[in-house]
């Protein structure tokens, strides 16, 4: 065993110590019982995606709008981390959005805000309880708080089994609104995610493309939005798999997109006349949204395990994305979910593969959505 595993061992051992100390100091039975005929009662559901993971929260849009398609009558609430409420904050199934920051002050004053405004359900998907999910759970008390998997906590009242490495992470929204009864017969789950992007990000991404025309961009050519930044080095790319897929791709144009910070001097001066990065500065004023935004006026994407592949799924964008084979479970659950998508399994650092292996997958991914190469 690394030492990078053993660090991860002791922090799920402390984050386990943590909520075991959280459950003995705030833990309290909640007496009231769910019955499937209480639905109609439920006017005010609050979702817990505090995560702060951009792929979870564009995942979990799937929910929002299947349960209110059900409960059209109910307000449907969310606390977001205070990144990822970028995803949601204009999205028309959700009434209110309450981001949060992981501190104990935060969960406190949060907490007791919420108290006012008499949740009926509470919905916790998270796989893991966090120490500060139960103080928030007691201080909110709501009528009802569903949770998977959480046996031996009285603030749950509707407490179901669940197994999460079997299925796609989707699968998880219809299990929950199976488990309160909410499908009638004739119901199909709809398993499209919902994205909106404002209309000055739009503009703003039309700026970048009249930016980069300037530079050379061909706009005969098909777009690739080429990403390479993912939450860990070990996922990431490198500018030089990036230059050597421009250089074997001459007929597409190639955009790396990515944070302000991380997109300054990524490419060096002798790039190829086909590969662009966004501008800094437009990176830094558009964040997310904009680069949501570029990728919806794309033909492909190529990146790593990240948000941005299910953002690709919510935009029907065909898609090569790239995950190490050795954590097959991470596949099953966070793949896309798409028939539009082409997984390239990495059998070691993502920076290690073959530029070649990148090109010859994605020739492959062209092929399997019958693209012409010239617009």
């Amino acid at each position: 065993m690394n030492l990078r595993e053993l660090n991860h061992k002791r922090i799920l051992w402390t984050r386990k110590q943590k909520t075991l100390f959280s459950k003995f100091l705030f833990d309290k039975k909640n007496n009231n019982h769910f019955s499937p005929s209480q639905i109609k009662s439920i006017k005010k559901i609050l979702f817990l995606r505090h995560d702060n993971k951009m792929g979870d929260m564009i995942v979990s849009t799937v929910f929002y709008k299947n349960l209110k398609n059900l409960l059209p009558g109910a307000e449907i609430s969310v606390v977001s981390g205070t990144a990822t409420k970028t995803i949601i904050e204009n999205n028309k199934n959700i009434s209110a959005i309450y981001p949060y920051n992981k501190s104990w002050f935060n969960a406190f004053k949060l907490g007791q805000k919420l108290r006012k405004e008499k949740f009926d359900l509470v919905i916790d998907i998270d796989r893991e309880l966090s120490h500060k999910t139960v103080l928030l759970l007691r201080l909110i008390n709501a009528r009802f708080v569903f949770g998977f998997n959480r046996d031996g906590y009285g603030l749950y009242n509707i407490k179901k089994h669940y197994n999460y490495g079997q299925e796609h992470i989707s699968n998880v929204y219809k299990k929950i609104i199976e488990e309160l009864k909410l499908v009638p017969k004739d119901y199909q789950f709809d398993y499209n995610y919902y994205l909106f992007i404002p209309k000055e990000i739009t503009k703003l991404a039309d700026k970048v493309f009249k930016t980069l025309s300037k530079e050379g961009l061909d706009s005969k050519k098909s777009l690739v939005i080429f990403n390479p930044f993912a939450a860990s080095k070990h996922r990431s790319l490198t500018a030089k798999q990036a230059l050597e897929v421009a250089q074997t791709l001459p007929d597409y144009n190639f955009l790396i997109i990515g944070p302000e910070k991380k997109l300054k001097n990524f490419l060096p001066t002798d790039k190829p006349k086909n590969l662009f990065t966004v501008p800094p500065k437009f990176a830094k004023d558009g964040g997310i949204n904009l680069s949501l935004a570029l990728l919806k006026t794309a033909d492909f994407l190529i990146s790593p395990d990240t948000y941005i592949v299910h953002a690709a799924v919510a935009l029907n964008k065909p898609q090569l994305c790239i995950y190490r084979a050795a954590n097959q479970e991470n596949i099953r659950l966070w793949g896309p979910n798409s028939d539009k998508a082409l997984i390239l399994e990495s059998e070691s650092n993502n920076k290690d593969l073959p530029a070649k292996t990148i090109t010859d997958s994605f020739k492959k991914l062209v092929n399997k959505n019958n693209f012409n190469m010239i617009k």
